[in-house]
């Protein structure tokens, strides 16, 4: 339990510090706000596997739900 705390801090972390860089290279708040960061459905994933398709699962979501059918693959199948 304790690990995962410290794995959830860290992360939370990061998400600021990223927050921070994004501010320093004159990205406005309104530019931020617009950032999405997949973090996963609530589909109780417990597995690697499961947490990874949790993810997809949510970025579909946000595609569909900006009216996007376009998922960014590019023509050679990898994601842009």
């Amino acid at each position: 339990m304790r690990i995962e705390i410290l794995n959830k801090a860290g992360f939370i972390m990061a998400i600021y510090e990223e927050i921070l860089r994004l501010r320093e290279e004159g990205f406005s708040d309104y530019d931020i706000q617009r950032v999405i960061i997949p973090v996963g459905l609530p589909i109780g994933s417990v597995t690697p596997e499961e947490i990874s398709i949790s993810i997809i699962a949510q970025i579909i979501e946000q595609r569909r739900r900006n009216g996007s059918s376009d998922l960014g693959c590019s023509s050679r199948g990898g994601l842009i």
